[in-house]
């Protein structure tokens, strides 16, 4: 015996993926793989797409705090670099 509800709902299921109810179970098999396929790759270039738009803007928002890191490790590696200069400028004086 069907159960004419659940064929109904197999076959709105059906034509919501665009699968023809009359094919045979060769044509439905590839026709849902084919399908399952596309559904798959739209998620993930859409999950792809959300998480470059996360780290940009994540990133975007970091860089006045890394430039003025930088900047201030620029000027501490300048710091160093002119103090070891002294330093040996005054032991070569020393001679």
């Amino acid at each position: 015996m069907i159960n004419h509800e659940l064929a109904a709902c197999w076959e709105m299921c059906c034509e919501a993926v665009g699968i023809d109810t009359d094919a045979t179970a060769a044509e439905w098999r590839e026709a849902y793989e084919a399908k399952r396929a596309q559904v798959r790759r739209e998620a993930a270039a859409k999950a792809l797409r959300e998480a470059a738009d996360e780290w940009t803007q994540g990133k975007w928002s970091e860089v006045p705090r890394m430039a003025d890191r930088l900047h201030e490790r620029i000027e501490t590696a300048n710091y160093v670099g002119n103090f070891l200069r002294a330093r040996a400028d005054r032991m070569e004086a020393k001679k």
